[in-house]
């Protein structure tokens, strides 16, 4: 989660946007933001996706390449 957690800080700061900004967009508590932002705890996927909504982004799941090892 941590990479998500990073990703979606740096496209806060990117659109120039506060926790504020997004308590306001979303509903949750900067509390809340803030623990997803720093990678602590473990969020609901519908938090991430409701945070990532607000931005304008959105969540991809890809498959790995398989190792015919």
């Amino acid at each position: 989660m941590r990479n998500v957690a990073e990703t979606i800080k740096a496209v806060r700061k990117y659109l120039k946007l506060t926790v504020w900004d997004l308590h306001v967009r979303t509903g949750l508590s900067m509390e809340t933001i803030s623990k997803v932002e720093s990678g602590t705890g473990q969020p609901y996927l519908s938090t991430v996706q409701t945070i990532l909504d607000a931005m304008g982004c959105e969540l991809k799941v890809v498959a790995k390449e398989r190792d015919n090892a």
